[in-house]
């Protein structure tokens, strides 16, 4: 909001709140929630939680002037360069440099880092960063709410695991707030459109 200038509605915001609901409602029901309290770890989920929304919005902002690859594209460098830098210094100071690339003669290793390093990191942020310039950010947030259904999905499927009532109920409250919060939000932005060109067209005349 500070950013954009842009108010969510009731509807949007409802539908929000109703996909993080089912994803506490999957999670509180079935039963191994520990209610013990660590400050770091606090900080730890707080800071993460900060970060994505933050990114959210920078890479928002950032789609009005690049395009969804080259913010990808900086992303994967400045990633690349800081972490292996880190990881130079600290070989530096182990005197182990040598060994860097080791783990690279390993194919299981290998194959794990092209899965991360390629889908899970230049694709999944690439169709993030797209989707981001295509909605706003209250809205992407949203979607992913949608990794606990596919968690559930995959599971029922690929490890063959039992799929419980609550799940389902948890699922359906997702979706629904997914749709909600991309139809309401559709509304809302084709409402501030029409302001937006009413107000210039006074302008000019």
């Amino acid at each position: 909001i500070p950013f954009f200038k842009t108010i969510p509605s009731l509807k949007q915001l409802a539908a929000v709140l109703l996909s993080v609901a089912g994803v506490f409602f999957i999670v509180l029901m079935k039963g191994n929630v520990e209610l013990g309290y660590n400050v770091w770890g606090t900080l730890a989920l707080l800071g993460a939680v900060i970060s994505g929304a933050l990114y959210n919005v920078l890479s928002k902002k950032s789609t009005l002037s690049f395009s969804a690859v080259e913010i990808t594209y900086i992303m994967m460098w400045t990633g690349a360069i800081v972490f292996n830098g880190f990881e130079l210094m600290r070989r530096v100071v182990n005197g182990s440099v040598g060994q860097m690339l080791v783990p690279l003669a390993d194919g299981h290793v290998l194959l794990a880092m092209l899965y991360l390093g390629v889908l899970s990191s230049v694709l999944a942020f690439f169709l993030m960063n797209y989707m981001l310039s295509k909605m706003g950010a209250s809205q992407t947030a949203t979607y992913i709410n949608l990794t606990t259904v596919v968690s559930i999905v995959a599971g029922v499927l690929l490890r063959g695991e039992s799929f419980a009532w609550y799940q389902g109920v948890g699922a359906v409250m997702i979706v629904l707030g997914v749709w909600g919060s991309s139809y309401y939000g559709r509304a809302v932005a084709t409402a501030t459109l029409t302001q937006q060109s009413n107000v210039i067209a006074v302008e000019t005349k």
